[in-house]
């Protein structure tokens, strides 16, 4: 994860350091066994749980405690690849990531902030001025849904782009052409597979910036107005 502060960094690098011995456990092994003490009893009771493809409900009406953890996920896909696409973005062609970017609404009053996952900033090449160049949005989704190119139109339409980036988690990409009074955007469909291992994700993010700066440049050359209608 590119762009962590310090003190992150270095908790995760010492909790790198207590999992030092840590193996994965091979499909259909026996969980180890382990000693419960006042540190650890919690946590690996529902590690084992887990590593068992145990529950621990009961279904006869009586009540048990337990401990877990409640990631909501696709509240954590977005905010990955907002931070890893943007600084690849950053690195690539400059400018500045802006994730769930809160610098524009989509009326008058300033009461409907969209909130998109990224939004990227480039100086416009007439006076310098920062101005929103790429828009992306993650889907935790396995397949493209209406109500998620509504949502990435408007938000190509109130920032002037000619192209906007939906991002699922699984599928095939494409893209979608929609006409908007005599010109026409494009939404482009892509795939980041979260079944592949966790350390080829840093080449498709950085695959991914690739694309979205590729078709960056080719709406650019496409309607000669650095990408916007």
């Amino acid at each position: 994860m590119p762009g962590l502060a310090p003190a992150a960094r270095s908790a995760l690098q010492r909790l790198t350091a207590r999992l030092d011995g840590v193996r994965l456990l091979p499909a259909g092994a026996p969980a180890p066994r382990w000693t419960p003490g006042r540190r650890n009893a919690h946590a690996l009771v529902l590690a084992e749980l887990v590593l068992r493809g145990a529950s621990c409900e009961l279904g006869d009406g009586r009540e048990i405690a337990v401990d877990g953890m409640l990631v909501t996920m696709w509240r954590l896909f977005g905010a990955y690849l907002a931070r890893a696409v943007g600084e690849a973005l950053r690195l690539r062609i400059g400018g500045r990531p802006e994730p769930r970017d809160r610098n524009f609404s989509l009326d008058v009053a300033d009461r409907h902030v969209p909130e998109p996952d990224l939004v990227h900033y480039l100086p416009s090449p007439r006076d310098g001025t920062m101005r929103q160049a790429v828009v992306l949005d993650a889907k935790f989704k396995t397949r493209p849904q209406r109500g998620d190119l509504y949502q990435m139109t408007a938000h190509c339409v109130r920032l002037g782009l000619a192209e906007g980036h939906l991002v699922h988690a699984s599928g095939r990409p494409g893209a979608v052409e929609v006409p908007v009074g005599e010109g026409r955007l494009r939404i482009w469909r892509h795939v980041v597979d979260l079944s592949r291992p966790w350390r080829d994700l840093a080449s498709d993010t950085d695959a991914l910036a690739e694309s979205v700066d590729t078709a960056r440049s080719t709406g650019s050359q496409g309607n000669g107005r650095g990408g916007r209608m």
